[in-house]
């Protein structure tokens, strides 16, 4: 395995920080300067091979896929290794930097470009997409998801023949982890890539073809389903959608997609494009028929009911309780809210709620990892019905999510640092129990500065029996314990069952 010394956490930090303050080219130029007297004597001997035949590659003009190739032999790292971001930036900043800079310094002397050229390649993400897009972790990575047994690399070569396929048009696509079926769509694209128009003989362009191909499977089968397919399948599975994709690239080819709609491909394999002999002079509408592809069977599990709030509030069925007979609809951009009896769509948020319970607490979720909880009580249930009030949540603060429980519970934290994902639990009563009034920040669950995202939960209090209650923290200020560590497999395992998404990388997958 190659081991480096990687960059401290402050370190990074502290760069992340002088990079985005960023204000001249002096500036820029100084932030260099500092950075390579600061680290000269950074120890770099573990690469010095294979940097001088990286480098000896660059000279000889090699390929993407060359380096690719290069870079996957010679780095030896595992997949947990190259899902971190701090080992990129070491990497970026330590042993490629000279490299990286000469990509992008000579496309623009503006500062701001500058700035944003230097974030986005010498500092990525966790992300697939950020990556993907990487100077070295894009080639270590594309290699890695394309690379046959016994070291075949000819799928690494078709990947990488076109950026735009790495940066955006199969990179940015969930269903690329699964190999069959990347390599189903490279090959598709391989075969297809000079398709052309019927009336005029002119290419339709391997760019929409490769846009409308990605589209289309990840629409048919999705990111779940593709998996119980091979190669093979998914390549049939193309094969029969061919008609559709090929005007759907003409659509994307001529700016037109908006005639295009979501809706007019069936979400998941269920039809079939009829044969070109029935569709000459059809709309794309008209492409599809009732007639079932065979597939494997999908088993569903259930998990308990359990209720997320992630990086932005989406509106969606909140009732959780018995009786409803009242609404808390509230608005994001005022600020206001109605009790109502009925639900109103033109509100983000409707939550139902009873008017004769007395166990019900609203909960607001803040991006600042705060939660206010409110008891649901004679100021709320006395208010005239139909009528505004102000006020409906903290002016200071972001909100996520409003929602409201009538039980015990636990809380859920998850948070994303630096491309790590933490984990905390908490009983209810580290909340304040008889506040009454909406606009309080409330309770204080996160540190400033310690998260880039963060996602909450509310967990059944029923959960606290099956684990050891060393797993509850006490303490708000408490970091929590990283997905990463093994000493916790089987509170995960139980965990899993109740917030399975917290275990994909769906979850922080827009975490920047």
């Amino acid at each position: 395995m190659t081991t480096i010394k990687l960059l401290p956490t402050k370190d990074i930090n502290t760069l992340v920080k002088e990079v985005s303050e960023l204000k001249s080219i002096e500036d820029y130029k100084r932030f260099w300067s500092d950075f390579e007297y600061l680290y000269q004597s950074y120890p770099r001997n573990e690469l010095a091979g294979l940097l001088k035949k990286f480098n000896d590659l660059i000279k000889e003009d090699a390929s993407e896929g060359q380096l690719a190739e290069f870079l996957s032999r010679r780095l030896l790292i595992s997949r947990a290794q190259a899902s971190n971001p701090q080992y990129w930036i070491t990497l970026n900043f330590i042993y490629f930097s000279d490299f990286i800079r000469k990509l992008y310094e000579t496309k623009s002397d503006e500062v701001d470009k500058l700035k944003i050229n230097l974030q986005s390649y010498f500092i990525p993400t966790s992300s697939q997409s950020s990556l993907l897009k990487g100077p070295i972790s894009g080639l270590w990575w594309a290699a890695k998801i394309t690379v046959l047994p016994d070291f075949d690399y000819r799928y690494t070569y078709k990947f990488l023949q076109d950026r735009n396929l790495r940066f955006k048009n199969l990179g940015g696509h969930q269903i690329i982890r699964h190999q069959p079926a990347l390599l189903a769509l490279l090959d598709f694209l391989e075969e297809n890539r000079d398709a052309k128009y019927k009336d005029t003989g002119n290419y339709i362009g391997s760019e929409a073809i490769a846009q409308a191909m990605s589209k289309t499977l990840n629409q048919v089968a999705g990111t779940r389903l593709i998996t119980i397919f091979n190669q093979q399948e998914i390549r049939e599975i193309l094969e029969k959608y061919k008609q559709y994709i090929i005007r759907l690239a003409i659509a994307i080819h001529e700016g037109k997609r908006e005639v295009v709609e979501e809706n007019n491909l069936e979400q998941r394999i269920g039809n079939q494009i009829i044969s070109d002999s029935h569709n000459e002079g059809q709309n794309l509408t008209d492409f599809l028929i009732k007639e079932p592809l065979p597939i494997k069977p999908v088993i569903e599990t259930q998990s308990p009911p359990s209720l997320t709030v992630v990086g932005t509030s989406i509106k969606q069925p909140h009732e959780i309780n018995n009786n409803i007979d009242r609404h808390f609809l509230y608005n994001k951009i005022s600020r206001k809210y109605r009790i109502s009896k009925e639900e109103d769509e033109n509100f983000d948020i409707a939550i139902g709620f009873s008017s004769t319970r007395i166990d019900q607490v609203l909960l607001h979720f803040y991006k600042q990892g705060k939660i206010n909880r409110t008891v649901i009580g004679p100021s709320i249930k006395n208010l005239n019905l139909e009528t505004m009030y102000s006020n409906g949540s903290n002016q200071k603060l972001d909100l996520l999510d409003i929602q409201i429980v009538n039980s015990k519970f636990l809380i859920g934290i998850a948070y994303c640092f630096l491309g790590v994902t933490y984990h905390k639990l908490y009983k209810e009563d580290i909340l304040k129990k008889n506040n009454q009034d909406l606009k309080l920040e409330g309770k204080q669950l996160m540190e400033k500065g310690s998260y880039d995202c963060i996602a909450y939960k509310i967990l059944p209090y029923d959960f606290i029996y099956e684990i050891d209650e060393n797993r509850i923290y006490s303490s708000p200020t408490a970091r929590g314990t990283t997905l990463l560590n093994p000493s916790f497999s089987d509170y995960w395992k139980k965990l899993q069952k109740y917030w399975p998404e917290l275990f994909t990388e769906e979850l922080f997958k827009d975490c920047e």
